[in-house]
């Protein structure tokens, strides 16, 4: 018989009582939250990091604007964007470090266990780039002009990703599975 999970209530609230789409990330054991928060005083937005199983949380230093968190599979480290430039930073704290200067607006990433990351982008298709830094790599294209590859997803096996194919009308909205070898 499987035990039966923890069962977790909080809340998190930031100066707008909102958290935008894609800014906050559970942790691959399940533990921590990472999420971007703004302070109410400076208004400037920040990475925080919770355990689910205790209260407040802790900012990560030089994640100043950083936004769309994504874990390291094995969750010692954390992806996000600044503006248009991809950066990691340990869960623990310590500098972000640049990894990937990006030619569009970053929307998700995704990260596998052979150090692949994939990044969505508005209107350039799907990039990859070693979480180690380097250069970036076009992964997909979009079919046309008004379409955007975005939340890139790893699936288990680390090889196949889905992602969401989103065209700027109400239809065409597809969610597409690729392999990195296929893709």
């Amino acid at each position: 018989e499987v035990p039966a999970a923890p069962s977790f209530l909080f809340e998190i609230a930031d100066s707008t009582n909102t958290l935008s789409m894609g800014s906050l990330a559970l942790s691959p054991d399940g533990v921590h939250l990472v999420y971007a928060r703004r302070d109410p005083g400076t208004g400037m937005q920040q990475l925080h990091v919770r355990r689910l199983d205790r209260d407040g949380s802790l900012p990560l230093p030089g994640t100043e604007g950083g936004r769309l968190p994504f874990w390291s599979p094995d969750g010692a480290a954390i992806g996000f964007f600044g503006g248009n430039t991809l950066y990691r930073v340990g869960v623990d704290g310590g500098s972000a470090n640049q990894i990937a200067v990006l030619p569009d607006r970053p929307m998700g990433g995704t990260w596998n266990a052979a150090g692949v990351i994939l990044v969505g982008t508005n209107s350039e298709g799907l990039y990859r780039v070693s979480s180690g830094g380097g250069v970036r790599e076009g992964l997909t294209s979009v079919e046309a002009a008004a379409e955007a590859h975005i939340w890139p997803a790893f699936l288990p096996d680390g090889e196949h990703f889905v992602f969401l194919a989103d065209a700027s009308s109400d239809e065409g909205h597809k969610l597409m599975v690729r392999s990195l070898h296929a893709a």
